[in-house]
Parts: C-alpha cells; structure tokens; sequence
C-alpha cells in the first residue's frame, strides 16, 4: 500500500487525504439524504469539488515528474525514460479513479435529494 502512495509521488499522500476526505463526504451525506430524518439541502457538490482537486493534482503531479524527466532525457536510456514515464501515470490514474467513483455517488445522491425535493413539493 505504501509503495502504491510512494509511486504517486510528492503529492501521492495528500491526493490519498483528499480521497480519504472525499469517502467521508460521501458518508456523511449518505447519512443525511438515507437516514430516518431526510435534510433535503445537503451540499452534496463539495463532493466533486474534492474529486475535481484530487485530479488537478494527479495532472500536475504527472506533468511535474514528466518535466523532470525530460530536463534529464539525454541522460539516461529511453527504456528507463519509459519506465519513469509509466510510474508517473500512477497519480492521474488515481486521480481519474476517485473522480469516477465520486461521480458515481455523487449521481446517487443527487437522484435521492430529487426524489426528497419532489415528495416534499
């Protein structure tokens, strides 16, 4: 696991904060919209906010170490320039992940509060 959060890079620990964050967001709403005492206007858009910092920080951690291995390109040997380049994916893939999943959670809320809103109308 630890190895997965080193791959990320620098901000590896603060993308899996964010999502960390991100989880309890989705529970704590969750918790709002399901529960026996519905709250019709639970911001639920702060979860999206959340996914949409965790992939911006995925891009740049991406780009970053992309930069750093192109400063140093001729160097090295493209083959290593290429393994460098396939572990600096790691941080936007994950950041596309809980992009999707929080998207995902966020359309399910997003149907319940409706449904809440439309049976109080």
């Amino acid at each position: 696991m630890f190895n997965f959060i080193g791959q990320m890079g620098t901000w590896g620990p603060l993308m899996v904060l964010l999502t960390l964050a991100n989880l309890a967001l989705v529970a704590r709403y969750s918790i709002q919209l399901f529960g026996s005492n519905p709250v019709k206007s639970a911001d639920i858009n702060q979860i999206m906010i959340v996914a949409m910092l965790v992939v911006a920080i995925g891009a740049f951690s991406h780009y970053a170490g992309l930069h750093s291995g192109l400063l140093i390109y001729g160097q090295m040997n493209p083959a290593m320039f290429a393994g460098g380049y396939a572990v600096s994916l790691v941080a936007l893939l994950f950041g596309i992940a809980v992009f999707i999943v929080s998207t995902l959670c966020w359309f399910v809320l997003r149907l319940r509060q409706r449904r809440l809103i439309q049976v109080a109308a």
